[in-house]
């Protein structure tokens, strides 16, 4: 057996193989399907046992201890703050001079965030407690020597909230952890802009200046146009457009005109599509993260009614036709059909555009009869509607009740969803009472299965959107509003506001005064304003 090398990293010391030392992470631990820990810092070992009587303010030494002390101390009151409902506390960054890099932007980054100031780290507490997070488990997730020392307190936010908040469920919190930081490992400066912005967005919610993130977010515009096209700079270039896209749906403050989200995912559309088509492939980490794109993607194209721009022939593997996914759920084999849908809706609202209104007619009832060439309007829309409502989730096995029961009411609620919105894609509101009765009927039955625990309905925004247009009769909106606050508490984002607004003020006050209320046609006067995703 090869001896061992005296410089090697910590996993393979542990496990007593032969290390080739590449930094920051070593080859062996990628070639074993391991996450490398980095090395011991022997440097540090030294001048602890020499005791220098005069040392230098700014050395690593000393910087890499502040960034301790800050993640202990966040640790330790993320785990005894007396009150999940304690108002965010404003803080006065220290100023401290360049780091021990000689970088002055992660110097004004570590002005900004590893202040002594014992006011930031009670911000950062508060802030995990007013979102019921998990405390700290360990000090670091991060592999040491991997980023700046001045950002792993930040990007450290970004592991313990963003996949939290995020997810669908917290079954899900170490796989996405676990995903990102396999691509961190391949670029760490990179992917470190983006997990310390959107973690930097969570900080700024307590009063810190959110000056940094428009920093970060130029840098990572600037590492996207530097990317070569490799099979790991696909998902590298994936994850840092899902940080951008990440910023702008926790950044409560980001207008809804500002959001850039749909140009973002048509330039990810273009990138994954070129990958293919010079024949590489793309790799399951790849699609792991296109899905996260792929989902928001859908969400807007049946708000704008336009065809997506992601084909899910891309991510849509026999994988995950048979796993939950962190954000679809069980819904990853409906997304073809809602891709249809898509189309279909395009065309129609051309259609009505170009006044061919008898080319919609009407929708027949549900038929499993062949589409036949050139079918008209409606016959495409009962052939659809017909196989949407025949549509069924694939449920692993082996899974607990509780689990069973989230992604079974997300997936069902989603198809009744899909329903009532090809419903109002051909009976407009007020065409005729049978019409309206129906939408009715569907948006309660997309309700019913919303009746679960509260913290299972953080991924329903869509469809509690379409069917809460429906409704008039105070009773049910109280219900739906119910539905909307407990989806704002568990998965708080601008985007998630903004669409309860838009039903509240846009659709339903128009309702009340008996103006126009169809949110098919409120969307089109307030763009920017819808987006539930």
């Amino acid at each position: 057996m090869n001896s061992r090398s005296r410089g090697g990293c910590v996993d393979c010391k542990r496990s007593k193989v032969k290390c080739d030392e590449a930094r920051p992470s070593c080859g062996t631990c990628a070639r074993r399907r391991l996450v490398c820990h980095g090395y011991a810092n022997v440097k540090d070992k030294l001048k602890k046992a020499k005791r220098p009587s005069s040392p230098r303010p700014r050395s690593p030494t000393a910087q890499d201890r502040r960034t301790s002390s800050v993640l202990a101390d966040v640790e330790q009151n993320a785990a005894s703050s007396p009150s999940p409902t304690s108002p965010g506390i404003s803080t006065e960054p220290e100023n401290t001079s360049h780091s021990q890099y000689g970088d002055a932007e992660h110097a004004e980054s570590s002005q900004l965030v590893l202040s002594s100031n014992q006011g930031s780290l009670t911000a950062l507490s508060t802030l995990n407690d007013m979102f019921s997070l998990v405390p700290l488990k360990t000090v670091s997730r991060i592999p040491p020597g991997m980023i700046h020392p001045a950002d792993e307190a930040t990007v450290e936010v970004y592991f313990n909230r963003h996949p939290h908040e995020l997810t669908i469920g917290p079954e899900f919190v170490d796989e996405m952890n676990a995903n990102v930081l396999m691509v961190l490992q391949s670029n760490p400066r990179a992917i470190s802009d983006c997990l310390f912005a959107v973690g930097r967005i969570y900080v700024a919610d307590t009063g810190i200046d959110s000056v940094p993130v428009l920093d970060r977010k130029a840098r990572i515009l600037a590492n996207l146009r530097a990317m070569n096209e490799s099979e790991s700079d696909l998902e590298q270039i994936v994850v840092m457009l899902l940080g951008l896209c990440a910023l702008e749906l926790i950044d409560m403050k980001t207008a809804g005109r500002d959001m850039t989200i749909p140009v973002l995912i048509q330039n990810a559309a273009l990138l994954i599509q070129h990958h293919i088509s010079t024949g590489r492939e793309v790799t399951l980490l790849a699609k792991y993260f296109i899905r996260a794109l792929a989902r928001q993607d859908m969400i807007i194209s049946l708000t704008h009614f336009r065809r997506p721009s992601i084909s899910t022939t891309v991510w849509l593997d026999e994988h995950s036709r048979q796993t939950a996914d962190r954000f679809m759920g069980y819904t990853a084999t409906l997304m073809p059909l809602l891709a249809e849908l898509c189309v279909l809706a395009e065309d129609v609202r051309g259609a009505v555009r170009t006044s061919f209104v008898g080319e919609l007619g009407l929708i027949a009832e549900f038929s499993d009869s062949p589409l036949p060439q050139g079918a008209s309007l409606s016959q495409r829309a009962a052939h659809l509607a017909a196989r949407i409502a025949a549509w069924q989730p694939t449920a692993p096995r082996g899974l607990s009740f509780r689990s069973s029961r989230k992604f079974l009411s997300q997936a069902y609620c989603y198809r009744t969803a899909a329903l009532l919105y090809l419903h109002r894609l051909f009976h407009l509101p007020h065409t005729s009472l049978e019409a309206d009765d129906k939408a009715l009927e569907l948006a309660h039955n997309v309700l019913l299965y919303t009746t679960g625990p509260i913290e299972e309905l953080r991924m329903s925004l869509w469809p509690v959107f379409i069917c809460a247009c429906e409704f008039s009769s105070e009773d049910d909106r109280s219900a739906v509003l119910e539905v909307f606050d407990a989806i704002l508490k568990y998965r708080r984002t601008a985007t998630a506001l903004r669409t309860k607004n838009f039903c509240v003020e846009k659709v339903w006050k128009a309702r009340d005064e008996g103006r126009e209320w169809n949110w098919m046609e409120l969307v089109k006067q307030y763009p920017g304003e819808l987006m539930p995703i």
